[in-house]
């Protein structure tokens, strides 16, 4: 099916925003990395974030470039993992702007914060050590 990936590809190239696709051993290496941020078995489950803070905001993808965190890299599951490292967080807000509604993960430049956006407008964010 792949749905969010195509409508995510679809928006990058209609608004000419250039990113960097994750893929391949690459991708594998980067969703291990990723489980830093999860409870020891946990998987990538939203449920086992190791939680720093948690609220909800529908409108937190408006504030993504406001940010202390340089927010680049997208992912989301549909049938499988997908991840995209974005030139700025200007870039990352348009297609979120863009974009209908759906559950994503930003992290940050230094890979160091993880944002989890839930379909509840649950906004979770979970720090490295």
């Amino acid at each position: 099916m792949r749905y969010l990936q195509k409508e995510i590809e679809e928006e990058l190239l209609n608004n000419s925003i250039e990113v960097v696709r994750v893929l391949g051993a690459e991708l594998d290496e980067f969703l291990s990395y990723v489980e830093i941020f999860y409870e020891s078995g946990g998987g990538l489950d939203p449920r086992y974030i190791s939680e720093a803070s948690s609220c909800y905001d529908a409108d937190f993808w408006r504030k993504v470039v406001c940010q202390e965190e340089s927010f680049v890299y997208l992912m989301v599951v549909d049938d499988e993992w997908h991840v995209w490292q974005f030139q700025s967080p200007k870039d990352l807000q348009l297609l979120l702007h863009e974009t209908t509604g759906f559950i994503y993960w930003l992290i940050d430049s230094t890979k160091k914060v993880l944002v989890f956006c839930g379909d509840s407008d649950e906004v979770v964010w979970s720090r490295a050590e």
